[in-house]
């Protein structure tokens, strides 16, 4: 299904579907489903059996969640083993050494190999892990990492979060207030360098530029520093910017060290801790504002998406409460909205 079909109707884009796998074998495969509702899996499977093809063809699914293997399929799922050792130790010496270097540490290859053991076989653990020592070689270093008490928080199977964590706690203080922020772009969310160095830009969080720089300039490096460690990863780039997206794994780390400061709010949502600053209103089907979001004052950060899906009340609405309640917002990014103009009162918001 191309882009121009994205805005069609749910029935035209089930037909446009159809005809595309009449007649035909396909693998359809399903990465990372977290859907816990068992209609709209029934809703897909019953639209895919109504093909020619489906005896004939196969679903993979992948997923981190028991409950969606419940859902989807009576058969025994493939529990994914982690990679051996042997793999993993060429995994982290690519990572952790340039070319052929690594034959001068033999010390670090030591401590390297007891590190990797920790990492249970998961190639991301494996990779950050080796980013991170890259070019350092100290073994107080690599030791700190091996012995760091981080190793022994408890886990849930698989639970990368604790070792990711290593990555976040050697980030200079700059850099891990910014890696917070990223938190509050949703899963699978494909970031504009432009628009996270602005939002930085808004919330003071970048170091001031030194001569012949500019603000853009130093959130680019902050950007390109994240990517060197394997927090982010590029996808597409222009003359002047970039697009990025986060691992799961790794925005599962960003949610959990940037919870204080970052929420996610829906119409749901009945609690927010008054210490949190940066808000994104994600919710598709809002008809009035949370009221939840009435009780806050400190916010400085409000994104606010699927703008175009409500009523010109409701933004109007939202944008009055934002100006009133928040008086030292520093940034509000409100898209595809019907409004037209913003408040006079806009202009009483103070500078922190």
């Amino acid at each position: 299904i191309k882009e121009k079909d994205v805005d069609s109707t749910l029935d035209a884009l089930q037909a446009r579907l159809r005809s595309l796998l009449n007649d035909k074998k396909f693998l359809l495969v399903l990465d990372d489903v977290w859907n816990e509702n068992q209609a709209k899996w029934v809703e897909l499977r019953n639209l895919l059996r109504s093909t020619d093809g489906f005896s004939r063809s196969k679903i993979i699914v992948t997923t981190r969640h028991s409950n969606v293997v419940l859902i989807m399929s009576p058969i025994r799922p493939y529990i994914l083993e982690g990679l051996p050792l042997e793999d993993c130790l060429t995994l982290f010496t690519k990572w952790a050494f340039n070319d052929g270097a690594e034959k001068h540490y033999p010390n670090l290859i030591r401590i390297g190999e007891e590190i990797v053991k920790k990492c249970k076989g998961v190639p991301l653990a494996v990779r950050t892990l080796g980013s991170l020592l890259f070019q350092k070689t100290d073994e107080s270093d690599w030791i700190y990492i091996r012995d760091s008490e981080i190793w022994r928080l408890e886990q849930h199977e698989n639970d990368i979060l604790p070792v990711l964590k290593l990555s976040y706690n050697y980030l200079p203080s700059h850099l891990q207030r910014c890696f917070a922020f990223l938190s509050l772009y949703k899963k699978d969310k494909i970031y504009s360098s432009d628009d996270v160095i602005r939002l930085w830009m808004a919330n003071g969080l970048l170091e001031h530029p030194k001569q012949n720089q500019e603000w853009e300039d130093v959130g680019k490096r902050y950007l390109n520093e994240l990517l060197s460690r394997c927090l982010i990863q590029k996808e597409n780039e222009f003359r002047l910017k970039f697009t990025f997206k986060m691992h799961d794994l790794v925005h599962d780390l960003a949610l959990d060290v940037s919870q204080k400061e970052c929420k996610i709010v829906n119409s749901e949502t009945k609690r927010v801790d008054e210490n949190v600053r940066h808000l994104l209103l994600c919710d598709e089907k809002l008809v009035e504002v949370p009221r939840v979001l009435e009780e806050m004052k400190n916010v400085r950060t409000v994104i606010i998406q699927y703008a175009s899906k409500r009523s010109k009340i409701v933004d109007k609405s939202l944008i009055n409460l934002c100006v009133s309640n928040f008086k030292y917002l520093r940034a509000l990014e409100f898209r595809k909205s019907p409004l037209t103009a913003l408040p006079n009162s806009i202009g009483t918001l103070k500078r922190p």
